[in-house]
């Protein structure tokens, strides 16, 4: 009797121990193997770590929370794109080695000229802001300038951003540049002689000191009238913001006519 209840304690607890072990293995796969779900719940342990994991940001740029207001950002006497009567101002102070002056330039230049400067509302005026950290945005600036004198600023300005890999961090961005000259029919030698000379080096260095009173660290800066943003924003942000300013100066037209 002692027998044969010695063995049906032993037999009972080795069948818990065999029952607690598949329930076991059970969990285990369950929580290995179970995909995770759009909107499922996540485990505790799971959010933690990913909390902890630093952040992923494809594109570095300062996203403001409000738009500063800064008052007298002057267009100088630099090239004008557009109607010079038109209602809303943009001053651009820009970089043509910086990276993010050309992703701005790509994702929404371009459409802003179509949307607002070719149809009259936007005027639109760049000021150089080279930095010290891009060994070729000086000379960059002055090919601009140069180009300018010749009535084809705009025409350089875009080839600049367009072939930027072309000569930024180059030994040969100079023949790169008058290489560009040529190709947009200008008259090399006035050219080559503006550019060898740095004939424009007191105007960008005005404009950078000039940018630094208006609070520009860093480009591209871009003032909508007085209202600033810093980096290459989303085209959105630039839309809202001129389109803001065009129906605010429209009711300050209505309310002043008798």
């Amino acid at each position: 009797m002692k027998n044969n209840a010695l063995w049906t304690k032993t037999a009972i607890l080795i069948a818990g121990i065999l029952v607690g072990f598949l329930i076991g293995r059970i969990s285990i796969k369950e929580e290995v193997t179970i995909p995770a779900q759009d909107n499922a719940p996540v485990s505790a342990s799971v959010q933690k770590s990913e909390e902890n994991q630093p952040a992923q940001q494809a594109n570095p740029v300062i996203i403001p929370k409000a738009l500063d207001k800064i008052s007298g950002v002057s267009a100088e006497d630099d090239d004008v794109l557009g109607n010079p009567s038109a209602p809303i101002t943009i001053v651009e102070f820009t970089d043509y080695q910086c990276t993010f002056c050309k992703k701005y330039y790509s994702d929404n230049f371009e459409l802003i000229k179509k949307d607002y400067v070719e149809t009259g509302k936007v005027k639109y005026v760049v000021r150089d802001f080279p930095l010290d950290e891009h060994p070729q945005a000086m000379l960059a600036a002055g090919a601009a300038e140069c180009a300018g004198e010749q009535g084809k600023y705009w025409e350089m300005h875009d080839r600049l951003f367009i072939g930027q890999e072309e000569w930024s961090y180059q030994n040969g961005a100079l023949g790169t540049f008058k290489s560009y000259a040529a190709s947009l029919k200008l008259d090399t030698a006035t050219f080559d002689k503006c550019l060898d000379t740095g004939k424009y080096d007191t105007e960008i260095a005005k404009d950078i000191v000039d940018g630094e009173t208006y609070t520009v660290k860093s480009t591209p800066t871009i003032f909508i009238d007085d209202k600033k943003i810093v980096g290459a924003q989303s085209f959105e942000l630039f839309k809202n913001t001129i389109d803001a300013e065009l129906a605010r100066k429209t009711a300050e037209t209505r309310q002043t006519k008798p």
